[in-house]
């Protein structure tokens, strides 16, 4: 019975550890995207070629031809993404259109391997790889303006700053929407552990 409950508690704090490394992992990328923007680009640029060159692949491995085609045409969208890349806003038609063809890109083939037997393994690579890598490398990208945020300060907008990237004429400054999110969090406490060390550097 004690037994039990441990693996419960253990499974349990794995999962904790798992999401808050995950969450550190990807902020860290939403820093990298937004201080190295001309490398990111390039490296989104060849990630949607070559998942792309793996649809056409998969042509020839027997998966079925309508949904890869549909997958295929979703990478095809998601490239048009790319020019606006790394500001890309929330409300974009383009970047709504990407996000319902995700949603139904997955569900398709969640149908698919569901009816189909395949190994775990392989369907999880996959979803990975052909289904969530590219969408996800846009979606750390996303973009507010400094006044749509929960934290923003009203007044700091109207001093004029040399060092301000906006240059001090009060335009909207862009912060990627997942760093935003993060820093809403970690001010208020709600994730106390980050949040000590973030203040403590």
């Amino acid at each position: 019975m004690i037994l039990h409950l441990l693996v419960y508690v253990a499974g349990a704090l794995f999962a904790s550890f798992l999401v808050l490394s995950l969450a550190s992992g990807l902020y860290l990328l939403a820093e990298w995207v937004e201080e190295y923007t001309v490398l990111a680009k390039k490296v989104l640029r060849w990630t949607s070629h070559a998942v792309i060159i793996v649809h056409i692949l998969l042509f020839f491995d027997g998966l079925p031809f309508l949904r890869l085609a549909f997958s295929l045409a979703c990478q095809v969208w998601y490239l048009q993404l790319l020019p606006a890349f790394p500001i890309i806003e929330f409300a974009d038609p383009m970047f709504i259109g990407l996000c319902g063809l995700v949603v139904s890109n997955h569900c398709w083939w969640f149908f698919y391997f569901t009816q189909k037997y395949h190994p775990f393994p392989q369907t999880a690579t996959f979803f990975g790889i052909c289904v969530w890598l590219v969408p996800f490398l846009y979606f750390i990208s996303v973009s507010a303006n400094d006044y749509a945020l929960p934290n923003y300060d009203p007044s700091s907008s109207r001093h004029d700053d040399p060092s301000n990237p906006n240059g001090g004429t009060g335009r909207r400054k862009r912060f990627s929407l997942f760093k935003s999110i993060v820093d809403f969090v970690i001010k208020r406490n709600y994730l106390p552990i980050i949040g000590s060390n973030h203040h403590a550097t």
